[in-house]
């Protein structure tokens, strides 16, 4: 009736179920994520194609109804967003993954040599870049284990602030982690160089061994592991999460207590369980 009247109380009719990746008040135009291939006609069911937009490269997956174009992050081009920008180069974060060729050197000394900043960014986040074996010590070393689905990123002063989904809580610690939406809390410098390589829309097993200053917030940052979740991982943390709760993490914690430092390795000797490499 609304529409009725808007239109001079003419026309208020709205299509429904509307076919082929089509979407609006007369499925006249594509849905999110999909973009209007012009050499076919409205009626035909590939009238709207998929935005092909990088994963890396583009911001979210949805792209110009019309012409396809992705939104690109900054120093990125392409329609798709799949290369850098004139004056910029690629970078190993996939925050930042074009950066400006003049900011790319940065001098340590007056006199010393010039190191990129791929090369700062590799050796900053060297802790987590070999294999990540869990067995039992390791996992009781760690503050938490836990299954989440990233859904979004926001800027917070020097950290950047993931409001992800918790599927599932292997372990605890002392931080007060739950199922459902939480706040994961990661440094900028840390994010800046890619680790933890945390991506919207996708799924990790997050491993932490970071308390923030009120044991409440989650923190994640170079010495955190964050992996693309396999299922296979499943029944392996189930049963390291059974044997916490028995008891046997405080008997390993006591036997070998952790190191002063609130950095904490991310990788032991062991077999089975997540890897990384």
């Amino acid at each position: 009736m609304e529409l009725y009247q808007l239109s001079g109380r003419k026309s208020g009719g709205v299509c429904l179920n509307c076919r082929h990746n089509t979407a609006g008040r007369h499925c006249h135009y594509c849905k999110d994520g999909f973009a209007r291939d012009l050499s076919k006609p409205t009626t035909h069911r590939k009238t709207c194609r998929p935005c092909s937009c990088h994963p890396v490269g583009a911001i979210g997956k949805s792209c110009n109804e019309t012409s396809g174009q992705c939104r690109c992050r900054d120093g990125v081009t392409g329609l798709t967003c799949n290369r850098c920008a004139p004056g910029f180069q690629q970078s190993r974060s996939p925050i930042r993954p074009c950066v400006r060729i003049e900011d790319v050197f940065t001098t340590t000394s007056p006199y010393g040599p010039q190191n990129s900043l791929a090369d700062e960014c590799y050796s900053y986040c060297q802790p987590s870049q070999g294999k990540v074996r869990m067995n039992l010590k390791t996992y009781c070393q760690t503050d938490y284990v836990l299954k989440a689905q990233v859904q979004v990123m926001e800027r917070s002063g020097p950290w950047w602030r993931f409001s992800v989904s918790v599927q599932q809580v292997f372990r605890r610690g002392t931080q007060q982690v739950r199922k459902g939406i939480q706040s994961i809390w990661v440094p900028e410098r840390d994010l800046s160089c890619g680790c933890p390589a945390l991506q919207v829309g996708k799924t990790f097993l997050i491993i932490g061994s970071q308390v923030g200053p009120d044991k409440k917030r989650i923190i994640a940052d170079h010495t955190s592991v964050a992996l693309p979740w396999r299922d296979h991982w499943n029944p392996k943390l189930r049963v390291f999460r059974t044997q916490d709760r028995r008891g046997h993490c405080k008997m390993l914690l006591y036997q070998n207590p952790r190191p002063r430092s609130t950095e904490q390795p991310n990788s032991a000797e062991g077999n089975g369980g997540p890897k990384k490499g």
